[in-house]
């Protein structure tokens, strides 16, 4: 069986078919191009510390170059496929979307409102008085609308704060309300030239 040995002349040669083994810490085997080294059987193994090649300047893998080939299974953290697209599917991603993009990027807080395509904002509800608004931005609770102040007239309220107890409410001018005391009366009023009187109830 041939063995290394170092009183061998630098231009010996021996048959590579005939070494079955042995260890070199120092040197280096070249193989150049055209050939190379080939795995006779399924259970070949060629062992190494360090992963070079020609356009490696470490033992890192780079995958930018063709050092690396084939797809990474989930299994082994990768996405299992080549596209983007079916990468999102396998890994049970959301795909990109416009509007879902300008959500994220709110940084405010507030209603949220579709401005137009994939535009969002958020607003604030606010009350003017009569009427109030709590909680208009949402972000302490649902907001609470509630009447403040007296409704006028031309908002379809009276234009009173209190109505006292047996009082008729009546138009005295122009969207403009008031109230005169019943007392068990019946006030009548009409244009000129119709007679006007007062009834009283005993």
């Amino acid at each position: 069986m041939p063995t290394w040995s170092s009183s061998l002349p630098t231009a010996t040669t021996i048959p590579f078919n005939q070494i079955s083994t042995g260890t070199n810490s120092t040197a280096a085997m070249t193989v150049n191009n055209g050939a190379s080294v080939l795995l006779g059987t399924a259970g070949a193994i060629i062992q190494s510390n360090q992963f070079i090649t020609s356009t490696s300047i470490s033992s890192a893998v780079d995958l930018a170059t063709t050092e690396v080939n084939g797809i990474l299974p989930i299994a082994n953290g990768g996405t299992g496929a080549s596209t983007a697209v079916t990468a999102l599917s396998n890994l049970g991603g959301q795909p990109l979307d416009a509007d879902l993009t300008a959500i994220s990027a709110l940084v405010t807080t507030g209603n949220l409102v579709r401005t137009g395509a994939g535009t969002y904002a958020t607003r604030t509800i606010i009350g003017s008085s009569p009427i109030a608004v709590a909680d208009g931005d949402g972000v302490a609770g649902n907001p609470t609308i509630s009447l403040t102040g007296i409704v006028p007239v031309a908002n379809g309220g009276t234009g009173l704060s209190t109505a006292p107890v047996n009082s008729i409410l009546y138009a005295s001018a122009a969207n403009t309300y008031s109230s005169q005391p019943g007392n068990n009366q019946i006030l009548i009023s009409g244009p000129a030239g119709v007679r006007c009187g007062r009834a009283r109830f005993q």
